[in-house]
């Protein structure tokens, strides 16, 4: 072979190595940006810190508050904290909700007219999905507190579809914005809070009652964040329950002085301190009222029974209104186990309906329903007045 031959195929022999190397390199351009993103798929976010701290996502600042890990609990609640103003609240809040919520709040970065646009919905929601994955978030136990939003804004974040979102509570605003979607009226709890009048005249609770047939549950009570009654809803909005703790009721409850447990008795008038039943019974005679007894056990806690009546039943609108026409007890069956015996009752939860003369009406007790414990306040009670 001459030299001109052999330069040649060297020549060909290095343009197909420059070759291999042009395809090999790249591949690697495709394949190491995919191996990035396999290995960032794998990688978990950051976990978020326990305890009070502020946060970034994308361009959006946020207050949030994680609980101490509890080892008995694999999941959070979660309760999403919109203020009008557009400033975290997450403090505030947390102070309120009890135990076992994760209370996010964030800030917002509009700077128009109004602190919140209502495109800024979605990155709400992108910023919820962020959050469960950094804690421990059931994504079917969302919870939305929407502070003075004179604009509605949060009803664009609270019935979006798909949100999780089970109970939605407005403080001191009307209520204004997206209608609720039709799975509203199975999934979402609602609570206004606040005066029935706004600053300018306008009806609250007219505007926001019309709506009633649109969720599970809803009702305006004119109380204030910190009341007991919005820590009760929203447990109970979570599914939480406790034995015998029901806010739905002006329950006698435990050790009651007579002075406060009996109004309407004759000025000057003075019985020693009883428990629930006595008083009870003494204001029935006074008051010329019929009555309702709840007996409940610690152990209710196991059936789904006890749950029903205070989670399900008592927010029942026509229950509800017809229970505030009578006296109500509420007591613990080892408290009065001869008395339980006497009305000839066998298990918890159990509810005894009584007339002004303290005579038995009618018992509910074991399998709870609407229909059955309506049947029986029929006995002792006369159609509501806004229902006639």
């Amino acid at each position: 072979m001459t030299f001109s031959g052999c330069f040649s195929e060297s020549r060909a022999r290095g343009a197909g190595t420059a070759v291999w190397f042009t395809i090999l390199a790249a591949l690697s351009l495709l394949v190491v940006p995919l191996l990035g993103l396999a290995i960032a798929k794998d990688r978990k976010p950051t976990p978020l810190p326990t305890g009070f701290s502020t946060q970034v996502f994308g361009e959006r600042e946020y207050e949030i508050i994680v609980p101490s890990v509890d080892a008995s609990a694999r999941t959070y609640s979660l309760v999403l904290a919109i203020h009008g103003d557009g400033t975290p609240i997450a403090k505030k809040l947390a102070s309120v909700v009890g135990d076992g919520f994760v209370v996010c709040s964030p800030r917002t970065t509009s700077t128009g007219k109004h602190a919140w646009a209502t495109s800024a919905a979605k990155e709400i929601l992108e910023l919820v999905d962020h959050v469960a994955t950094r804690v421990d978030i059931d994504r079917k136990r969302i919870h939305v507190v929407s502070i003075e939003d004179f604009q509605g804004f949060s009803t664009f974040v609270a019935f979006a579809k798909k949100s999780g979102v089970v109970s939605y509570c407005l403080v001191g605003e009307e209520w204004k914005g997206k209608s609720p979607p039709k799975s509203a009226r199975k999934q979402v709890a609602v609570l206004s809070l606040g005066t029935a009048v706004d600053p300018n005249g306008n009806d609250r609770v007219g505007a926001i009652m019309r709506l009633e047939d649109k969720f599970r549950t809803l009702e305006q009570r004119d109380e204030p964040l910190q009341s007991d009654y919005f820590r009760y809803w929203l447990h109970v909005a979570d599914g939480r329950y406790v034995p015998g703790y029901d806010r739905s009721l002006a329950w006698i409850e435990g050790a009651v002085a007579e002075s406060d447990a009996a109004p309407n008795e004759a000025a000057g008038a003075t019985e020693e301190r009883g428990v629930a039943l006595d008083v009870l019974r003494r204001r029935a005679r006074t008051e010329g009222k019929a009555s309702m007894i709840y007996f409940f056990a610690e152990d209710d806690v196991d059936g789904e029974d006890g749950r029903a009546l205070q989670n399900k039943v008592f927010f029942d609108r026509e229950i509800r209104a017809r229970c505030a026409d009578l006296l109500v007890a509420k007591i613990e069956r080892s408290e009065y186990v001869d008395e339980f015996s006497e009305f000839g009752l066998s298990t918890t939860p159990a509810l005894v309906m009584l007339d002004e003369e303290f005579n038995v009406k009618a018992i509910v007790e074991g399998s709870i329903s609407d229909s059955r414990v309506l049947s029986a306040l029929k006995r002792v009670t006369s159609k509501p007045a806004r229902d006639r």
